[in-house]
């Protein structure tokens, strides 16, 4: 699999890229709780296995990777009124397909899960690099605690073509 770049509207009239670079594949089912407006309103999402996306998005400075899950929704929990929770809003979206399941992280999260985890599979043209760094010395002690960090590394390009 090759990485694919796209431009995309990340809001607000701002255009960013997005990259594919690489996909996960979930193996069994499980369920994820998005939010909406406030922490009150939510659905819960049974995502089911498959081959999913990743992507990294850069755009308003910043850069994050997502993983887009597509699921069922299975329960759901708004209110009529913003500021007296006491009516709940009738359940009409239980049953649906929705794509608003999905888990952003940073580079180096993801980049960690590339190199650990075999459900992750990288594009061919991106590579992960690790380096050994350690911690100082606890007080007290004189050994230093040794960790492993990680960083997606993006294709490089050829000046001046073949």
């Amino acid at each position: 699999m090759q990485s694919i770049t796209n431009t995309v509207d990340i809001g607000n009239g701002q255009k960013g890229i997005e990259i594919l670079i690489g996909q996960v594949t979930v193996r069994e089912a499980f369920k994820v709780r998005t939010s909406e407006q406030t922490a009150c309103n939510y659905y819960e999402i049974e995502v089911g296995p498959g081959v999913y996306d990743i992507t990294k998005t850069v755009g308003h400075g910043t850069e994050w990777v997502m993983i887009r899950y597509t699921g069922i929704i299975t329960d759901e929990h708004f209110v009529n009124r913003l500021f007296h929770a006491s009516s709940i809003a009738e359940k009409r979206d239980i049953g649906k397909p929705s794509r608003r399941a999905a888990r952003q992280m940073y580079g180096y999260m993801a980049a960690e899960q590339f190199a650990t985890n075999p459900d992750w599979e990288l594009a061919e043209d991106w590579s992960i690099e690790m380096i050994t760094r350690s911690h100082d010395p606890l007080p007290g002690r004189s050994e230093r605690r040794p960790y492993k960090s990680y960083a997606l590394k993006a294709p490089t390009t050829q000046e001046g073509g073949a």
